[in-house]
């Protein structure tokens, strides 16, 4: 019921102050025969009101933004806008305004204080002393409901780091501390402290305040003069932000931020960052092991050993590093020949004799397996090609076999072997090719090459043998061969008549006469045995011949034939290549295996 009763009041309140702002009086209270009023013209009305942050800090000066709006038809004379905390509260800021020309509309923005918090009807007024006359007055007022929040602040360590995260004894470390205050509002002068560790005096720095929201961070410098203890050399530090506690906050439980650090003595720490092994390792061929080495301590180390121990009962092998910075590393080689396959159990230590102190000793060694697998060659021919695909008779050929060894470990010497024909067409049979290969490592590939020339044409079936004579031991013999048919296309044999000639010219009755004929062989094969006829006229089934044993590719030979003609007159003599077919020649075209020319033969 109480809060009907004040809301009821409120509203008779807020009405009466309309009443009088607007001016407004009954009819029956105006005095008979008063004179009539000037024309009014002028409406100011508040159009807009805020309050700036919507929700105030209570002590914290908040912005207030007032609105007023000419809505009349002339010029209004100056006037007041007047802010109040609440329509009971009394008068609050204002601010003049020169003068609003019609239709005109102007922003007045005033600063206030909320004494404390709460809920408020606050009021936004034009002229409040009612010196304007206006058209309408119930629109010079206007009420706006605020919430007025607690002032708060609220420090806290939002960040705190040392550099380095680690410290070292004798070193300078650096304390980061970020102060954030969470509050709403500005806090005074306070404390910053940094404890390093326990029992030692702290260090403070003093800051002069700190906004709402806002946050600084500040620094502080302290050299430890000892380590933390062994064996983890652990000290706990911490920051604290007000100490005295001479800043009122709405939370003192977020004041302090503590972290467990390593303060180091000035030393190395060795260990072993990695270990890896040679590829696929095997018995009876060198393993070699590559031991990462890392300094992960604060001061360089001297001399030291590093030791591989390749499994059990195996005497260890060692190497010297002379010296390892701090925070650096180096990789170190050991090699070992194991004898038989298998798993063995390996460890590697850095400083195994002690020679350097160190942070820690306890990672300076790690185990590791090394699986071996049992030795094998595996030679294989993998290709036989020729090139070109197709050989022509009497022209080079570049044969290709490609080996390679799928083994896990080197091969030695052995021969690769072609044999261009396994069929026995040509006779007698060609010989066999070969080539050394010194060696093949591993998963090596190599090629070997073959230059032929083939005596015949037709088909041919060629066969690569990887090792014929087994000079290496393998664990698979049935893939070390490997064939290719080949087609060989026919020799490029091409005997022309370069010449022909007869003497004398003309010729004479019943007298001896000689033909001179040249030929040449143009093509790219060696030709065999063929005639040269002279036919001394054509359409003679026959005439003087003389054989030739052969002709190489550009060469040339020349015969002279003796005939004699029986009867007088004009005849067209011939010259003959090959009259019998006893040459194969692809290129020949019935054209330069023959030359004629016409002669006369004379009685006298």
């Amino acid at each position: 019921m109480s809060v009907v009763i004040r809301t009821r009041k409120i509203l008779v309140g807020i009405s009466l102050l309309l009443l009088t702002v607007t001016g407004f009086i009954p009819a029956s209270s105006l005095a008979p025969g008063a004179a009539k009023a000037a024309v009014v013209c002028v409406d100011l009305a508040i159009t807009g009101f805020s309050v700036s942050p919507t929700q105030p800090v209570a002590g914290e000066p908040a912005n207030i933004a007032i609105t007023v709006t000419n809505q009349g038809t002339c010029d209004a004379q100056g006037f007041v806008v007047q802010f109040m905390q609440s329509q009971f509260g009394g008068a609050g800021p204002s601010g003049a305004v020169p003068g609003l020309a019609a239709g005109d509309t102007t922003t007045v923005d005033l600063t206030y204080t909320f004494p404390k918090a709460g809920n408020f009807l606050t009021v936004a007024q034009a002229d409040p002393g009612n010196k304007i006359p206006e058209t309408n007055k119930k629109n010079n007022l206007q009420i706006l409901s605020v919430t007025v929040v607690p002032a708060t602040v609220d420090l806290t360590i939002s960040n705190f780091s040392l550099n380095p995260d680690e410290p070292v004894q004798g070193r300078v470390t650096t304390a980061s501390i970020t102060v954030t205050n969470l509050g709403n509002s500005a806090a005074g002068a306070f404390r910053v402290e940094w404890d390093p560790r326990p029992f030692v005096t702290p260090l403070s720095v003093q800051l002069n305040g700190l906004g709402a929201g806002a946050s600084q961070t500040v620094t502080l410098n302290y050299t430890y003069l000892t380590p933390g203890p062994t064996p983890s050399y652990d000290v706990s530090t911490k920051a604290i932000v007000d100490p005295t506690n001479t800043v009122k906050e709405t939370n003192e439980n977020n004041n302090t931020a503590s972290m467990t650090i390593q303060v180091f003595p000035p030393l190395p720490d060795l260990t072993v960052l990695g270990v890896t092994t040679s590829p696929n390792p095997v018995a009876g061929v060198p393993v070699t092991v590559s031991i990462d080495v890392g300094n992960v301590g604060v001061a360089p180390a001297g001399p030291f050993l590093v030791q591989w121990k390749p499994g059990p009962f195996i005497a260890p092998l060692t190497v010297q590093v002379n010296k390892l910075a701090a925070s650096s590393s180096t990789v170190v080689n050991l090699s070992y020949t194991y004898a038989r396959s298998g798993t063995y159990n390996s460890t590697v230590t850095v400083d195994p004799t002690n020679q350097v102190k160190e942070l820690f000793e306890n990672n300076n060694t790690a185990a590791f397996q090394v699986a071996l697998s049992v030795p094998f060659i595996d030679l294989v021919a993998l290709g036989l090609t020729s090139n070109p695909g197709s050989p022509t008779q009497g022209v080079p050929a570049t044969i290709t076999v490609t080996v390679q060894n799928q083994g896990n470990i080197a091969a030695g010497p052995f021969l690769v072997a072609w044999n261009p024909d396994t069929t026995g067409l040509i006779v007698p049979s060609a010989q066999t090719l070969s080539s050394q290969v010194n060696g093949l490592a591993a998963g090596a590939t190599t090629t070997v090459t073959f230059s032929f020339s083939y005596p015949k044409f037709g088909d041919f079936r060629t066969l690569a043998q990887v090792d014929p004579l087994n000079a290496v031991k393998e664990n698979n013999k049935t893939n070390n061969d490997v064939l290719l048919p080949l087609t060989v296309q026919p020799g490029d044999v091409d005997i022309d008549i370069t010449s022909f000639s007869v003497n004398p010219n003309p010729a004479l009755w019943l007298k001896s006469a000689s033909a001179t004929i040249t030929v040449t062989n143009d093509g790219t094969y060696p030709a065999g045995n063929f005639a040269i006829q002279w036919k001394m006229a054509s359409g003679d089934s026959g005439g003087p011949a003389a054989f030739l044993p052969g002709l190489l590719p550009g060469d040339s030979a020349t015969v002279t034939l003796k005939g004699t003609y029986f009867s007088p007159g004009v005849f067209t003599t011939e010259a003959v290549v090959d009259p019998f077919n006893q040459l194969t020649e692809p290129v020949a075209d019935g054209v330069d295996n023959i030359s004629s020319f016409s002669i006369t033969v004379k009685t006298h």
